[in-house]
């Protein structure tokens, strides 16, 4: 009985990671070409690790992979790539009494930007950790490699994810406070 309440609530952790919700987000795939290959490359190290190491250590050290990966991006929300960031926007000028606006309206639709990727990446990390729970009363061995390194892959592709999305948000903050202060 205990196993098939695990199961099914893998399945259900599973299924709410890899099935778009009605927002419309650049949830992962598993036909994506990024969480392909990022699930082969936790596969190889998970694999590498276990040659020395338990099913519960290979277990605790994904668990503290997953939470560095939170931590460096809490810590650093910009991607690595030319996608605009924060301090790309060009620098406020002096319009008067609209650019103490403008300036209020960049401040808080930011605070809004991050609160909303700082809940993405909670929830990227706790579906993960739900899927790696799952995996490691489920699995042993080699399966357990393989159940792993998809809940490791599909953190990472919530933190991309996330991240684009943070991007986007602040690219329309910008835009919408420049139209609205910057006419």
């Amino acid at each position: 009985m205990k196993r098939i309440t695990l199961s099914i609530l893998l399945t259900i952790a599973v299924l709410t990671t890899l099935v778009p919700s009605g927002v419309a987000q650049d949830e992962p795939q598993t036909n994506d070409p990024l969480y392909a290959s990022l699930e082969q490359a936790f596969e190889a190290e998970l694999t590498a690790y276990a040659a020395n190491h338990t099913d519960a250590e290979v277990l605790a050290y994904a668990q503290q992979r997953m939470d560095q990966m939170t931590d460096d991006a809490l810590a650093n929300p910009e991607p690595t790539s030319t996608c605009a960031t924060s301090s790309s926007f060009p620098q406020a000028y002096d319009y008067g009494e609209d650019s103490d606006d403008f300036e209020f309206c960049m401040q808080t639709r930011g605070e809004e930007c991050r609160r909303n990727y700082n809940a993405d990446l909670i929830g990227s990390s706790s579906t993960s950790a739900s899927i790696l729970a799952g995996c490691a009363a489920l699995t042993t061995g080699g399966a357990l490699i393989i159940c792993v390194a998809a809940a490791m892959a599909a953190h990472a592709a919530g933190v991309a994810s996330a991240r684009e999305r943070y991007q986007g948000c602040l690219t329309r903050a910008y835009s919408d406070c420049t139209l609205q202060y910057r006419r």
